[in-house]
């Protein structure tokens, strides 16, 4: 009966839902947020913590990632294409590149960005 005493349909509530099962399988979704600091790892060692991330304005895909080297190199930031990571590991909270660190440095988008982190701003 779906009346019963109240003045309403009085219904069960739907069962619960199962839990997923995690087992290993990972959807790689996660926020920006979320993984903002993880360290960054080059085939030859740490380059420092993840920043930021630039975003294809057209595309809205993640189109470099932003690392702050921290002691590496002078507090600097560099730029890494996404297409130079090689995976991350949220287990290990760390995004791993497939290039070296000096590679990685003397890139000609990181030449450009230092050039300009470099200059200083005579209204400042």
């Amino acid at each position: 009966p779906l009346w019963g005493l109240a003045e309403y349909p009085v219904m069960a509530p739907p069962p619960p839902v199962a839990a997923a099962k995690h087992g290993g399988a990972d959807s790689h979704l996660r926020s920006t947020r979320f993984i903002k600091g993880y360290k960054v790892e080059a085939m030859d060692g740490l380059i420092g913590h993840l920043a930021d991330f630039l975003i294809n304005g057209r595309t809205w895909k993640i189109s470099e990632i932003v690392v702050d080297t921290g002691h590496w190199f002078a507090g600097k930031t560099i730029r890494i294409p996404t297409d130079k990571i090689s995976k991350v590991s949220f287990d290990e909270s760390t995004a791993y590149v497939n290039s070296t660190k000096d590679a990685l440095l003397h890139s000609r988008e990181n030449d450009a960005t230092l050039a300009a982190l470099n200059e200083v701003d005579p209204t400042h």
